[in-house]
């Protein structure tokens, strides 16, 4: 089970990378370097806010599992650690 899980974190993860990489990209080769990302040109919207909801607890767990076993850090220290960083996440996000 484990296995499934961190495999398919790693998958998410990628795949976040790429779309991320190929939003800055398209972005980057306009002239004003700005894009629009629309998010529910077919309906999509709702299927896609459920997909991310149940994805992000298995990149977090992926992303626990391989810093506790590359870095030898304690969960507790790793978990507090996380939820510091997504909460300056978005303080900085709302003041930009």
């Amino acid at each position: 089970m484990k296995k499934k899980l961190s495999v398919i974190g790693l998958v998410i993860i990628f795949s976040t990378y790429i779309l991320m990489i190929s939003t800055f990209f398209n972005a980057y080769m306009h002239e004003d370097k700005e894009t629009i990302v629309a998010i529910n040109d077919y309906g999509e919207a709702n299927i896609e806010l459920i997909i991310i909801l149940i994805t992000i607890p298995i990149c977090i767990y992926h992303f626990i599992l391989t810093i506790e076993k590359n870095l030898n850090i304690e969960k507790k220290l790793l978990i507090i650690g996380l939820i510091i960083g997504i909460f300056l996440f978005f303080i900085i996000n709302n003041f930009i």
